[in-house]
């Protein structure tokens, strides 16, 4: 399309916070009757005054369902199917808007009637417990109880609300149900009243739920004061503080407790602050390698795993890379982001433009984007508090940089879309050349918004410059099981299904979905290496020397096989795989990809192993691997397979550091890894454990249990397992690089290589792994050659190990297609 293209404008429409104008009686039917519905013209649906089906047979937790995830009868594809046809049905709607064609009625519109194409639904990462911010109600029970802590169901006007307790709700993570039931157990041993009406009296009301996908949470509760004095007030905070500190709440393990009192329904921090009774200000998440302050009311994204995706694809809309379209798009210019709310889209953006412009309301908000800028060492941010209408004209006058630079906009407006001033300043400006916009309501006040900007020249409404032309949509689902029907009713709580543009730009090593990764694992297509003549090799003669003893160690150990017992050869193929297990299970996809989530008992078995594997402490090897997928095949990669097979094996280990590799190390993201006590623990103690580990035990375990040779015992299970090993692994840095073919993306050089699987335990799928670098089992084939991915799964079975990341069978297929050498072969 003409997305490469910088001299032609053009706008690219992402169906952000997608509402779906799903018919009311849909929460309540079949999968069947639900799909067939979208396809009947509108004059064979159900209208709106239509009575829709009794629920009376449901129990209350399938009606709290249908209200708040009303597709989870739904498998995940129907879903997506739904999803898919009422995105193309709303922008057929704008095509023949914008072709003059407004007396169209089609019902059904199809692919052929679109100016632009829609790609298909990008599905979620996650599908279940997804969300990180929950608000629970508090309300008059099913057993009439009124301190009862959950989510309405019922209409106002008929006076049958009711709030039914939310543990089987599937978008809502265990660690919300948990303070919702913490909660209400409070509430119900106070001696205050629930808030259920204001001007009846009460003070209880909902509680507010924030966590991040390192399981920190912050719990935010709201309180009507109603006549109480300051000093009554601050009993019952005391008492809240108690109760999630050192009583039965204690079991939620608030990292953050906040306490609001207002008389209002809703208000801000500046309104009635919040007040921190508990623990820290603030928590943060990662998204794309970016940390993020999440303040008590700050705006984040509800499905971070999902926000992933979405970030990843505006940045690539707004600043596609180089390589697209022969190698005629600009990198770098101005990014001017419209509604920036934190800044998370200008901070991700950040590495390959020169200067972004922020504008937004919420003066907080904006606060928070400075932070978040200065957090991450993004220097090319500027951040403007104020109205976009009343901002952004005045700022027109900053957007042509020296030397005609392109400028780039990305619009992220609310429900109401954007002011008429905003979209005549954007279109009447003449260096922006690309807008992507990010739209919460794409069938609402969108639609205006983009009739206006990519209409004919109307000296009326003072729309002279030229004219945008939209050219591509791709929808994400960041909300599973929910369609999010257009409800009028306030007490129902409904959960947003929010959907985006995916572009399918290409990216080095990994691409979109690769950058769902909560790490700095993702390449970073914006270094350079230096121009002119590399640093002169310094050979490190301690390491030169230790290696080739090493290996004629292990080959005198070889020698030594045939006259070693039966137990200390089984023996030493079982050190073997612990000690591999060390560095795959546990330095490789728990610590630094973060693919899987380890139980004390584990990291601590992971660490042991990875000290009887003797490859660098856990800290040291998880670094410089995300290094090496950061910076992959060039001067910052550790062992850069471009400098030969020799290199990438082991000669990386015989020379210092190329500085770039020294100089990113030193500035990623590790706190993850510094937070984790077992991985600073083994840091302390390397040495010694590494002695009593790798050389000691595996020696003195069959001289003392059946007799076998010292010589014997040290040479094979030792030096010789050691030695095979560490070849196993480095087979991965090596051979994985340079030999095999490359099914999923063929402009990346890691390969794959089933040998290297092998004899790495799993490790050698690694065009696979590079291109999806998040995913626990490395690999699209199970436990195939992985006995690693058979260990996790294991762990998983025994509750040792939860939240294995996988990518999901549509996501592979459609990279295989985009990008494979058309090689793949299932299975």
């Amino acid at each position: 399309m003409a997305l490469a293209a910088t001299r032609s404008r053009s706008v690219i429409f992402l169906k952000h916070k997608m509402l779906y104008s799903v018919r009311q009686a849909c929460l309540f039917s079949t999968s069947d009757t639900i799909l067939a519905d979208q396809s009947e013209p509108p004059s064979k649906r159900r209208t709106s005054h239509q009575k829709p089906p009794s629920t009376d047979h449901l129990s209350w937790e399938e009606r709290l369902a249908d209200v708040v995830t009303p597709l989870w009868r739904l498998s995940y594809d129907e879903q997506l199917e739904l999803k898919q046809k009422h995105q193309e049905r709303i922008l057929s709607q704008l095509s023949r808007n914008l072709s003059g064609d407004l007396q169209s009625q089609s019902p059904s519109p199809v692919r052929s009637k679109l100016s632009f194409p829609v790609l298909p639904v990008l599905p979620s990462p996650v599908r279940d417990g997804y969300r990180n911010k929950s608000t629970i109600s508090v309300n008059r029970g099913v057993d009439g109880n009124p301190k009862t802590v959950g989510f309405y169901v019922g209409t106002g006007r008929k006076g049958n609300i009711v709030c039914v307790n939310g543990d089987h709700l599937l978008n809502m993570p265990e660690k919300h149900k948990l303070v919702a039931r913490c909660y209400q157990d409070f509430i119900r041993l106070s001696s205050l009243e629930s808030c259920l009406l204001f001007h009846t009296g009460g003070h209880w009301r909902e509680v507010t739920v924030r966590t991040n996908a390192e399981g920190h949470t912050m719990a935010i509760v709201y309180f009507h004061p109603q006549t109480l004095t300051p000093e009554e007030v601050a009993v019952h905070k005391a008492n809240l503080v108690d109760y999630f500190t050192r009583g039965p709440g204690s079991l939620c393990q608030l990292d953050s407790l906040f306490f609001q009192e207002s008389t209002m329904t809703r208000c801000t921090h500046e309104e009635s602050p919040y007040q921190l009774l508990h623990g820290q200000p603030h928590i943060y998440e990662e998204v794309l390698g970016f940390k993020f302050r999440i303040s008590a009311d700050a705006f984040f994204q509800v499905n971070q795993a999902a926000a992933e995706v979405l970030y990843s694809t505006v940045r690539h809309l707004c600043v596609p890379n180089p390589e697209e379209g022969g190698g005629s798009t600009e990198v770098g210019g101005t990014l001017l982001d419209v509604c920036c709310g934190t800044g998370a889209i200008g901070i991700t953006i950040s590495p390959r433009v020169d200067r972004i412009i922020g504008i937004e309301l919420i003066e907080q908000a904006v606060e928070d984007a400075r932070h978040n800028a200065a957090l991450n060492n993004v220097l090319n941010c500027e951040f403007v508090p104020g109205k976009a209408e009343v901002v952004l004209p005045g700022l027109m006058s900053k957007l042509s940089p020296a030397g005609g630079g392109l400028v780039t906009a990305v619009v992220n407006p609310a429900r109401a879309g954007l002011h008429h001033r905003v979209v005549r300043a954007l279109r009447n400006h003449p260096a922006i050349r690309r807008l992507v916009y990010v739209s919460c309501k794409t069938d609402g006040e969108a639609m205006r918004n983009f009739r206006e900007l990519c209409c004919a020249p109307d000296l009326q409404k003072k729309l002279t410059g030229e004219a945008f032309s939209p050219t591509l949509a791709v929808p994400v689902d960041m909300f599973p099981h929910t369609p999010h029907c257009e409800n009028r009713d306030p007490f129902i709580k409904m959960t947003e299904t929010e959907t985006m543009t995916h572009h399918a730009d290409k990216q080095q090593n990994g691409g979109a979905m690769a950058e769902t990764s909560t790490v700095e694992d993702v390449f970073d297509d914006s270094y350079k290496m230096k121009e002119g003549p590399k640093p002169p090799r310094m050979l490190v003669w301690r390491n030169i020397i230790l290696m080739c003893l090493l290996h004629l160690g292990a080959l005198y150990g070889l020698t030594l096989v045939p006259s070693a017992s039966v137990p200390t050869l089984a023996f030493t193929a079982l050190l073997y795989i612990i000690s591999a297990l060390g560095v795959t299970a546990g330095a490789h996809r728990l610590w630094s990809h973060r693919s899987y989530k380890a139980s004390f008992p584990l990291r601590v078995f992971l660490a042991f192993a990875n000290s009887m594997a003797f490859q660098n402490d856990i800290y040291e090897w998880a670094r410089d691997h995300r290094v090496h997928h950061k910076y992959s095949e060039t001067d910052a990669d550790p062992h850069n397979a471009t400098r030969g097979f020799f290199f990438a094996h082991v000669g990386w280990l015989m020379v210092r550091k190329h500085p770039d590799v020294v100089e990113k190390g030193k500035k990623l993201e590790l706190s993850d890894l510094t937070a984790d006590k077992v991985v600073m623990f083994q840091r302390r103690y390397y040495k010694l454990s590494v002695i009593l580990l790798c050389f000691l035990m595996p020696t003195l375990v069959p001289w003392y249990f059946w007799g076998e040779s010292l010589t014997v015992a040290y040479f094979v299970p030792g030096l010789l397992r050691y030695t095979v090993m560490l070849n196993a692994t480095w087979l991965v840095n090596s051979a994985a690089h340079l030999w095999g073919n490359r099914p999923y993306d063929k402009t990346i050089n890691p390969r794959e290589n089933p040998l290297v699987a092998f004899s790495a335990i799993g490790e050698g799928f690694h065009n696979y792994h590079h291109t999806f670098p998040f995913d626990y089992a490395t690999s699209e084939f199970g436990i195939k050659l992985n006995l690693t991915t058979l260990f996790i799964d294991t762990m998983c079975f025994l509750g040792l190990a939860k939240d294995p990341k996988r990518v999901s069978k549509e996501v592979i297929t459609a990279r295989i297609q985009r990008t494979g050498d058309k090689s793949y072969k299932s299975g």
